[in-house]
């Protein structure tokens, strides 16, 4: 095996097996081009020293062969400004929390110097872990989102981009990327938390102070959600399950199309039917004043008033939902039954 099959052999080593073949020897055709082009400059013939140049001007066979492959990167350029900006978020988020959370039981405790530092340790490994887990979950999220859009990211650029865009109204159809990414982020999450980690949603207790409401960490002592609203939870999941279906076409294509309109349509009359019957089934909240008091030690008559609040907060969030899916709905049914104005074409003269 001469030089120059060595090098295009070590060039194909970087390259998918499927395409090895096509590319090593449209590299032997070029390099023996080369060839053939500097021994008629020099006027001398082809020998070790001039396949050595040759070689070396064509390039590291590593970099050469990822000349021919497309760009390969996790969240590629359109996404990371919006990667880094919901980082920064979340982190600062779980910062504040961890905090806050510290600061409350070092002002309703009594600590030793010691016990502030085992305690302090110990909010600085939650919050370790609950970065990583965030930080992880965040960028698989991300990827999914760019792969979804990788179809249209590698068409850009093809098309000749036209000024007269700019002048142009707005085109009611045309799908940004804030909007979907942020209903799967949303759909995600709800699914992790209602199915991995109910505990969340509940009055929790801590041994030293008194007791919070919604944000886990401490010990759980009674779940917030009753039975009944788990025996939603599948249909639930379906409506999220399609929300992300939908939402990740919708950041592939860019722009509404009348199948996407109806599928968004039925998506929401689900969820309007769902609301219903969750509003004037048997109450989604599974904590009574009595346990309320006795837990938190606390007067029965303040658990009531609690626990009323948490009913009432629920019975306002299903109606907004019902509302505003239904203001939703006609919407999109207005957007797709509307007629578009037809050009009269003048006679010629």
């Amino acid at each position: 095996m001469n030089m120059i099959d060595k090098y295009v052999a070590e060039i194909g080593k970087n390259l998918p097996r499927k395409m090895r073949a096509d590319i090593e020897s449209e590299i032997r055709s070029t390099l023996q081009d080369m060839l053939d082009d500097r021994s008629k400059q020099e006027s001398r013939p082809v020998d070790d020293d001039m396949i050595k140049a040759v070689i070396t001007d064509y390039g590291n066979p590593e970099k050469v062969a990822a000349s021919y492959m497309p760009a390969r990167y996790l969240i590629g350029p359109h996404l990371y400004p919006i990667f880094m900006l919901v980082l920064k978020i979340v982190f600062t988020v779980l910062i504040v929390l961890g905090v806050v959370g510290l600061v409350i039981l070092a002002s309703t405790s009594h600590f030793t110097p010691q016990s502030f530092l085992e305690m302090t340790g110990k909010t600085f490994v939650q919050f370790y872990t609950g970065a990583i887990s965030a930080f992880g979950n965040i960028v698989i999220i991300f990827a999914i989102i760019d792969w979804a859009m990788r179809s249209e990211k590698e068409n850009e650029g093809q098309e000749t981009w036209n000024p007269d865009k700019l002048l142009s109204a707005p085109d009611p159809d045309e799908v940004g990327m804030w909007g979907p990414i942020g209903n799967i982020f949303f759909s995600i999450i709800v699914i992790l938390i209602f199915n991995f980690y109910p505990q969340v949603i509940g009055i929790n207790f801590a041994s030293d102070f008194g007791w919070f409401l919604g944000v886990g960490g401490y010990v759980v002592s009674i779940p917030l959600l009753s039975d009944t609203f788990f025996s939603y939870l599948p249909w639930l999941n379906l409506l999220w399950g399609l929300n992300i279906i939908l939402n990740l076409v919708l950041l592939r294509r860019r722009h509404w199309q009348p199948t996407t309109r109806w599928f968004a349509i039925g998506m929401e009359l689900a969820g309007v039917v769902l609301a219903i019957m969750m509003l004037t089934g048997p109450s989604l909240v599974g904590i009574t004043a009595p346990e309320l008091a006795r837990a938190a030690h606390m007067p029965i008559e303040a658990a009531g008033v609690l626990v009323t609040m948490i009913n009432q907060l629920v019975t306002i969030l299903l109606l907004l939902i019902i509302i505003l899916n239904s203001i939703d709905i006609v919407k999109s049914i207005y957007r797709l039954v509307r007629k578009k104005p037809t050009q009269v074409i003048p006679a010629q003269p």
